[in-house]
């Protein structure tokens, strides 16, 4: 794994592999060949005028970017995805002034081309009480441990059996996020607040401000805190940051990242900020926390 921007997390399909897809019914309609996330990506660009032998997705999540297909440019912003088809000159990259953080699937296959239809201009996924971003961003994170692994036949199939998943996640957007079930945490969104809490969930790797909270509310800064604080207790900034501990913990305890990509996951681009905040929550380093017995 090349460390090419602080926190970024990819993996490459050797070329040896491609053997075995070649030979694999199941690999041979949709496999993926790459798939990475990169945190706040200033500086990146990529150009390549005959393009890629695969599809590329990328899932912006936070900051903005751009992108250029057949000479015609496209700009992309938080909450946005798109795909490049193979074999067409393209370009892209992050914008200076507020870099993007991505998620990205290099994939092929001979029923992959169905799965990226309507993607070439850039499509919103904006967050909402049912928007299951928590879900899609589960889904890329299993298949990228699966991959991680190693790329023995199994993993590469099961990596493919998530893909569909993945990229209908986006392309069936409504039916994806209609297809909870009864007890789901959406269902129980009675006010404002218990919205408010959902939304905290879905953003909890970007840096939000009060003023973002009150925007989706619908209400003024101080009617939202105020609303907020009598349900909860908590100030909302406090209650976020409280998430963003509390999902770190998970991440210390449950994966082997680095203590420099967990805090790009929960939203921070300083470690040593992300540290001393840990400390105050927990009363103890990150690193202290993981070496920690529970």
């Amino acid at each position: 794994m090349k460390e090419g921007f602080k926190g970024q997390r990819q993996v490459l399909l050797p070329q040896i592999a491609f053997e075995i897809i070649n030979q694999d019914k199941r690999l041979s309609l949709l496999h993926v060949t790459a798939l990475g996330y990169y945190p706040r990506a200033k500086y990146h660009k990529v150009t390549r005028p005959n393009g890629a032998e695969q599809f590329i997705l990328i899932y912006c999540v936070d900051g903005a970017g751009w992108y250029v297909l057949d000479g015609h440019r496209y700009e992309v912003n938080t909450n946005e995805v798109f795909i490049l088809p193979p074999n067409r000159s393209h370009g892209y990259g992050s914008d200076f002034n507020n870099p993007w953080t991505i998620y990205w699937i290099h994939f092929s296959g001979t029923v992959a081309e169905e799965y990226a239809k309507g993607f070439l201009v850039p499509r919103s996924i904006d967050p909402g009480i049912q928007s299951r971003i928590t879900t899609r961003n589960k889904c890329f994170e299993e298949i990228f441990s699966i991959m991680e692994q190693g790329f023995e036949l199994s993993n590469m199939q099961y990596a493919s059996s998530l893909l569909p998943l993945y990229l209908g996640s986006f392309q069936n957007l409504l039916s994806f996020r209609n297809s909870v079930l009864p007890g789901d945490s959406w269902h129980q969104m009675l006010d404002i607040t218990d919205g408010l809490i959902h939304y905290m969930e879905e953003t909890i790797n970007r840096k939000m401000t009060k003023q973002d909270f009150a925007n989706y509310c619908g209400y003024s800064v101080s009617q939202m805190s105020h609303f907020f604080k009598e349900k909860t207790g908590y100030a909302p900034m406090a209650y976020f940051t409280m998430l963003k501990i509390k999902k770190a913990c998970a991440l210390l305890k449950s994966s082997n990242y680095k203590i420099g990509q967990i805090c790009f996951l929960v939203g921070y681009s300083d470690q040593l900020y992300f540290s001393r905040v840990f400390a105050q929550y927990m009363g103890m380093s990150p690193t202290q926390y993981r070496n920690t017995a529970i």
